[in-house]
């Protein structure tokens, strides 16, 4: 239920539009935005996906002191479940923000939105610090997940 077919599997809608944003990825916006990716040499010769990042600032830049982080978007490959590569590559950014924070002075909150029904993503937000908000007033499918600080990263 809830799900869509594709490529003879089926994905929740979240894990389409997570894939499909990565597959499109080519590059972020260097004035407000960092992206990581983690991969390995898969069995057939491509490249596999361990983990991805992109995160940000929204309304701000890293040469100022506006703005908000946010983490746009997040994802680890099938093949690492297990590996804690969600919770590392979730530090990994929260400590180049932190690095940016302190450079900048911005203000120490990060955001995140994320499909409710997605209850690794969910999980792993509230592992790392993150507090749901419940809805998010801008796109009422999602919940707004919020962390102010950087302490245990």
């Amino acid at each position: 239920m809830g799900s869509e077919k594709k490529h003879g599997k089926y994905y929740h809608r979240y894990e389409l539009e997570v894939q499909s944003r990565i597959r499109r990825f080519r590059k972020c916006d260097p004035l407000s935005q960092w992206a990581q990716i983690c991969v390995t040499a898969g069995r057939n010769g491509d490249d596999t996906i361990l983990s991805f990042v992109w995160f940000g600032i929204i309304g701000g830049r890293k040469k100022d002191s506006n703005g908000t982080y946010m983490v746009g978007y997040i994802a680890r490959g099938v093949e690492a479940r297990g590996c804690k590569f969600g919770d590392f590559t979730l530090k990994h950014a929260l400590r180049v923000m932190k690095r940016d924070q302190d450079a900048s002075g911005r203000d120490d909150a990060i955001g995140a939105r994320v499909d409710p029904d997605n209850h690794n993503s969910m999980d792993l937000f509230r592992r790392n610090g993150f507090q749901d908000t419940g809805p998010d007033p801008e796109a009422r499918e999602y919940h707004r997940l919020i962390r102010f600080g950087f302490d245990n990263i």
